[in-house]
């Protein structure tokens, strides 16, 4: 591994644990680091760890005072969130509604001190039959629909004005807008069945979330996704770490693994932890033998780091995600040449996405939905180009992601 990728990981193991750094390291290219530390949304949580250190002293003053600037205004405006969400919350519940709040503070509330996470949005469930009256208290209580952000099974909402700041993610169901057989499968655990619920106080008002066997669940799917789309951040390696150490004597083990069985994500969860052990201090109670013996996929460590942008910085990730939809929630194989690459351009209608959702609803429509996408990627490359980038920086980048799956098991070679 690099010295600067080992670096990081030192740092961040010592930030959430409240230690001192466990290897030494010359920074050398500030710059770099912090270029780093920001992909990876560590920059609330390493600042005090580094700027402790005692090269820190040879750092550019202005590199630290700006870091410095940063975390202060984004632990205020966590702190503001924080509140707003309380007052959502409580709105909520005089009204008789039933919302279940889930990552973001629930996470936060984990590391030494909350605002190190920061975090402008919170992921709200609310039961479908509860949405309408949901999104009617959040316009009377000032927020604005953002079409744009919105799914299907998602709206998302915002608020910034005065000291009032959020954006609010109300989701009817905790896997979006995707269809087939893991999202079946995930349908049939009821991961917000009331009597699985539980209630947290860490910022002294009630906060109903998802049990925790279940949360981790949630958290492997949405991990999952956004490795598949776009690549991880470290920041949710931090947030699996603590969350496991936290509560691993109430996570029902068996059957978190036999559910990551069912859906295909054992391989891909066995990397992880290994790299959560490994690297920031998981605890080895919930580790299988297998998962402290895993070689070290440095493949996916400068991914992590890199936060998905290995292959070209100047590639959007839309384009690929575009393409890689086909893969995501589908069945447990994938093929190879020449039908590979007609999948990814001639999806079936349940690895469309939620633009072309009319082919879902009516498969006959399936022929049109294709010249749709195809007419919404060309007018895309038009942009691309006007950025420099072509439409072979994006198949290689939707290709690189998908050699990533299945390095790590998500996509089965057979």
């Amino acid at each position: 591994m690099k010295p600067l990728y080992d670096a990081i990981f030192s740092f961040t193991k010592a930030a959430i644990h409240r230690q001192q750094p466990d290897s030494v390291y010359t920074v050398d290219d500030w710059s770099e680091l912090f270029l780093l530390l920001r992909r990876g949304k560590l920059q609330g949580i390493t600042y005090k760890t580094v700027s402790s250190l005692p090269e820190a002293k040879n750092a550019p003053e202005q590199f630290l005072s700006s870091w410095k600037a940063t975390v202060f205004q984004n632990g205020m405006k966590q702190l503001s969130a924080t509140q707003e969400v309380r007052s959502v919350l409580q709105h909520a519940t005089e009204q008789g509604l039933t919302p279940v709040l889930f990552k973001g503070l629930v996470l936060a509330a984990l590391y030494p001190e909350p605002s190190m996470r920061f975090s402008g949005d919170s992921d709200i469930f609310i039961p479908a039959e509860q949405r309408p009256a949901m999104e009617r208290l959040l316009v009377s209580l000032g927020y604005t629909l953002i079409p744009e952000a919105s799914k299907e099974h998602v709206p998302v909402y915002y608020i910034n004005t005065g000291n009032r700041f959020l954006t609010i993610e109300l989701h009817d169901c905790l896997w979006e807008d995707y269809t087939g057989t893991q999202a079946d499968i995930l349908d049939s655990l009821n991961l917000t069945a009331p009597g699985s619920l539980v209630t947290l106080s860490p910022f002294g008002f009630p906060i109903v979330t998802l049990g925790h066997t279940e949360h981790l669940i949630y958290q492997i799917f949405h991990i999952a996704k956004h490795f598949a789309f776009e690549g991880l951040r470290l920041r949710f390696l931090t947030d699996l770490t603590l969350f496991i150490n936290a509560y691993k004597d109430s996570i029902d083990l068996p059957f978190f693994r036999k559910t990551m069985e069912r859906l295909g994500y054992s391989s891909f969860t066995d990397v992880l932890f290994n790299i959560c052990y490994s690297h920031l201090g998981m605890t080895e109670d919930v580790l299988t033998p297998q998962q402290k013996k895993l070689p070290v996929n440095e493949m996916l460590i400068e991914d992590i780091l890199l936060a998905g942008k290995v292959t070209s910085y100047k590639v959007d990730n839309w384009a690929s995600t575009d393409l890689l939809a086909s893969y995501f929630m589908r069945d447990r194989s994938a093929s190879s040449g020449t039908q590979h690459k007609l999948e990814i351009f001639f999806p079936m209608p349940s690895a469309l996405k939620d633009r072309f959702s009319y082919a879902r609803k009516c498969p006959l429509l399936l022929p049109v939905a294709w010249v749709h996408r195809f007419f919404s990627a060309f007018r895309y490359s038009i942009q691309c180009k006007k950025k420099n980038q072509s439409a072979s920086d994006v198949l290689s980048n939707a290709e690189y992601r998908l050699a990533l799956m299945k390095s790590v098991g998500l996509v089965d070679t057979k």
